[in-house]
């Protein structure tokens, strides 16, 4: 593929479309009622805790003693526990597979991958004489 080789400008275009869309595609973040009575049930591996302040907590392996929400909150690269009280929670949120966004990031990177390998070709053929050296 010496096409991207030559025009890095694409090659940032896409890495940048990928870098956007990727991460925010394939899940969404719903709120769920009574969140302690959710956690006790369900087994979640990361949830989110909006505080009364407004503040987010990504809470890893979370459960629930007494009416409080405990876990683990990443800082920096090093794991700690937390604990949020009852009374400081205003709601907690789990994650959600988005369908429709799944399906358009597929989309979307594949139409990208078809219009890069169509280049590819196009500029393959243009350097090597393949319009029957009409000179394009």
């Amino acid at each position: 593929m010496e096409f991207f080789a030559r025009h890095s400008g694409l090659r940032r275009a896409l890495a940048l479309l990928l870098a956007t869309l990727t991460p925010s595609a394939c899940v969404t973040w719903r709120p769920v009622l009574g969140p302690q009575s959710y956690l006790a049930a369900e087994q979640q591996s990361h949830v989110r805790a909006v505080l009364s302040g407004g503040e987010v907590v990504d809470v890893y392996s979370p459960a629930v003693v007494g009416t409080d929400i405990v876990g683990y909150r990443h800082r920096g690269v090093e794991l700690s526990r937390v604990t949020i009280p009852a009374s400081r929670l205003r709601y907690v949120q789990v994650p959600h597979t988005a369908v429709g966004r799944t399906v358009l990031l597929a989309v979307t990177l594949s139409l990208a991958a078809f219009v890069a390998i169509g280049l590819a070709t196009f500029q393959g053929m243009k350097g090597s004489g393949g319009f029957g050296g009409q000179g394009f």
